[in-house]
């Protein structure tokens, strides 16, 4: 009976280990596929992230050009009305054209004939000839004596050469101030925008392809190892990646699978594919090592998963789930409390820690520190309806002076310290009076409560001017200075007055103040 019962337990144990392998290998597998798939997804999502943060770039570069450049124009017409021997001669033209820096410089008469321009060959050419140049006759047409065209970057009339030209009406008589300029800037930054240039910085496994398919024309725009190929297997054909969102398999004739995944961002898919028989090479190497530890401890295992899994690991998981669930349905002042190992105790830890960032993130600015104006609001509000009697607070808003400029000239990292300054005088203010917010760019506001009579609030707006005279930040190795900034306040003893009106007030203010002069602050 010994022997018969040590068999029959040994054929079953053994039937297990066998039928676990089995289920473990198809897990495995599929266990495989799912990483691949989140692999290619996570590959296409940062291709997708890529193009759109370049398309960004562009046309932030492009606005900020655009700006630039009709100032240059206007520059240009200014020095034209002011000195008219400028336009005689193809030197004066280049000496402004170089002068603005800008390319190149034309005048066009109120004929729409170029009549002078820093290059010699451009003058006399009729601006109606052309479909490039037609496009500047209707600021002749126009009666405005602002009016100006701002044109896209295209081959131009004379030589075909890529251009960008701005025009504004001269002033003083009818005529166009024209300014051209090579887009180099825009042409760099669209040559990085391309699938190829993208996918050469992706990284890519061993057999792994990436590439993009337009989805309007099948065509292959790019692939990550270059488009000196041809694309005739069946995984670069439309209608079969459409069928691979979700991954999947696609065999070729010669007998070859391939697991591709397909996403489709606007009219183009976003590819890519491993060849079948690397993820089978990677399955066995997984369950080889997986079936010599089922031999050794599946007997082990099996007596004593179900209850520690049960005990350790299920009840504190299920436990953390319901606190979750009411942190995801708002409650963010839900406290995760799991104890009974140090696992789940630095769970609870770092999911607490976690709830408190992201609370702190929704109220509070990321560079300066102060509050978020949406959050300012809603406490600012609560601040007024809770006023006590014979009691008063005001609205202030402020802004930095000339801060455009310390961007221009020491640049963005300079401006955000020079923020950040303003914002820690801010925080020096006594918290029982004053709740401060950074609006948004360099406009700040605050309210100024708990005060009794309008007095305090002028000498908490002094006390604060004088402290932002005193705090000194360093732009460069030479240049140490004091934040500048021109505020308005408004009061109320109304405990029902809304906070948008007050800060409406304040903001009349503040722009009289900068109107008057720089560097104070002036009451509503």
């Amino acid at each position: 009976m010994q022997k018969t019962f040590i068999r029959y337990t040994y054929a079953i144990i053994t039937a297990a280990i066998f039928l676990i392998f089995l289920i473990h290998c198809l897990f495995t597998l599929h266990s495989l596929e799912s990483q691949q798939y989140n692999s290619f997804l996570a590959k296409a999502e940062q291709v997708i992230h890529t193009l759109e943060n370049n398309q960004l770039e562009l046309s932030i570069m492009k606005r900020n050009l655009d700006v630039d450049y009709l100032t240059r124009a206007k520059a240009a017409a200014y020095v034209m009305e002011r000195q008219q021997e400028v336009s005689m001669n193809v030197e004066e033209m280049q000496y402004l054209a170089d002068l603005l820096n800008v390319d190149e410089l034309h005048l066009i008469d109120e004929h729409g004939i170029i009549v002078s321009a820093s290059v010699a060959e451009y003058i006399g050419i009729d601006m109606a000839d052309h479909k490039q140049t037609r496009e500047f006759l209707s600021i002749l047409e126009s009666d405005d004596e602002d009016a100006y065209l701002i044109q896209e970057a295209q081959p131009n009339a004379a030589k075909g050469s890529i251009m960008q030209y701005v025009g504004v009406a001269r002033k003083g008589k009818k005529g166009v101030v024209q300014v051209g300029f090579e887009p180099t800037r825009q042409m760099e930054a669209q040559s990085r925008n391309t699938y190829e240039y993208i996918f050469s910085k992706f990284p890519t496994d061993l057999g792994e392809e990436l590439f993009a398919v337009n989805a309007d024309t099948s065509a292959v725009l790019g692939h990550s190892a270059g488009m000196d190929q041809e694309f005739t297997a069946d995984y670069y054909k439309l209608e079969q990646l459409l069928d691979c969102a979700a991954g999947g398999y696609i065999k070729e004739k010669d007998g070859r699978r391939m697991y591709v995944f397909s996403k489709k961002y606007n009219n183009i898919l976003i590819c890519a594919a491993l060849p079948a028989n690397i993820l089978a090479q990677k399955l066995v190497r997984h369950v080889l090592s997986t079936l010599i530890f089922l031999l050794i401890i599946e007997v082990i295992v099996l007596l004593l998963l179900n209850y520690l899994v049960k005990q350790q690991v299920v009840n504190g998981i299920h436990h953390i789930m319901e606190q979750l669930a009411a942190i995801t349905d708002g409650n963010l002042e839900t406290k995760v409390t799991v104890g009974g190992n140090q696992e789940f105790e630095a769970l609870s830890m770092g999911i607490n820690t976690m709830v408190e960032k992201l609370k702190y993130e929704n109220t509070h600015d990321a560079l300066t520190g102060l509050y978020k104006y949406s959050c300012f609001k809603q406490l600012a509000a609560e601040k007024i309806r809770e006023m006590p009697p014979e009691t008063l607070c005001a609205a202030v808003m402020m802004d930095l002076d000339s801060f455009k400029s310390i961007n221009d000239t020491y640049g963005h990292d300079a401006g955000d310290k020079y923020l950040q300054c303003f914002a820690e005088v801010m925080k020096s203010m006594p918290a029982e009076h004053l709740l401060c917010a950074r609006r948004s760019g360099d406009e700040f506001c605050m309210l100024i409560f708990n005060c009794t009579h309008k007095s305090q609030v002028i000498e908490l707006l002094d006390k604060f001017y004088e402290t932002l005279q005193v705090r000194q930040i360093r732009l460069s190795p030479e240049d140490l200075r004091s934040v500048k900034a021109s505020g308005g306040f408004a009061c109320t003893k109304n405990s029902a007055e809304k906070i948008e009106k007050l800060i409406n007030q304040a903001d009349q203010a503040l722009y009289e103040s900068k109107r008057q002069g720089k560097g104070t602050y002036g009451e509503y």
